[in-house]
C-alpha cells in the first residue's frame, strides 16, 4: 500500500510541477480555468506567485520521496495545506454561494489532500520502545 501511495505522490508531484510551470508561462489561460483576471503587472505577479508556487510543492514532494527522514512531515504539511484549500473554499461558498464550476476544484483538492495525508500516515516510522524486561 505504501508503494502505491508513493507512486500517487510522485504523480502528484509531476502534476503540480507541470501545472505550476504552465501557470507561470500561460497566465492568460488561468483566467478561464480559475475565474480570475490579471490586471497589470501586479495581477500577473499575483497569479504567477500563487499558482507557480505549485512548482515548489511538487519539488518538496519529490524531496520527501527521496529522503525518508522528512517524508512524513512534508507530506502531512502539504496535505493539510490542500485540506485548508477545501476549508477556505467552503467558507467562500457559505459567504458567496456555490457555483457548479467549483465542483472539479473541490474534488481535486480533496483527492490531493487525502492522498498526501494517507501517504504521510503510511510513511510514519514505528516508534521504538524499550523493554523493561530485558
Amino acid at each position: 500500500m505504501e508503494k502505491t501511495m508513493n507512486a500517487l505522490v510522485a504523480l502528484l508531484a509531476v502534476a503540480l510541477i507541470g501545472f505550476g510551470l504552465y501557470s507561470i508561462v500561460s497566465v492568460d489561460a488561468l483566467g478561464a480555468m480559475t475565474g480570475l483576471s490579471a490586471e497589470g503587472a501586479m495581477g500577473l505577479s499575483e497569479m504567477r506567485a500563487i499558482y507557480g508556487g505549485f512548482v515548489i510543492q511538487g519539488l518538496l514532494l519529490i524531496y520527501a520521496l527521496i529522503n525518508r527522514s522528512v517524508r512524513t512531515p512534508i507530506l502531512m504539511v502539504i496535505g493539510i495545506m490542500w485540506a485548508g484549500y477545501i476549508v477556505m473554499r467552503l467558507v467562500s461558498i457559505a459567504l458567496d454561494g456555490f457555483a457548479p464550476a467549483m465542483t472539479p476544484a473541490l474534488a481535486s483538492e480533496a483527492v490531493v489532500a487525502v492522498i498526501l495525508i494517507v501517504a504521510a500516515r503510511l510513511a510514519r516510522k514505528p516508534v521504538a520502545s524499550k523493554s523493561i524486561l530485558r
